[in-house]
């Protein structure tokens, strides 16, 4: 793993947890589940998901003020 690469998380991000991030960039809160934090502050979710080809693709679930981390997760896993 390079200096500049986050290890991988082992468990899923608590509530507290991902209220805490807030330095800009993607952080990974488990689940196939990123929180996408811009320069400015603003926090979205981000969803990882593989399409039938293999590829993999990031879809926008929206920001954080409108979407919980319970209901993030569950529209990933429906994905």
């Amino acid at each position: 793993m390079s200096s500049t690469q986050k290890p991988r998380r082992s468990r899923p991000a608590t509530v507290a947890e991902v209220n805490a991030m807030r330095a800009a960039g993607k952080h990974s809160v488990g689940d196939n589940l990123v929180l996408s934090v811009g320069p400015n502050g603003s926090r979205s979710w981000i969803a990882r998901i593989k399409v039938p080809n293999g590829k993999r693709r990031d879809i926008g679930l929206g920001p954080l003020q409108d979407i919980t981390l319970a209901e993030a997760r569950e529209r990933t896993r429906e994905m």
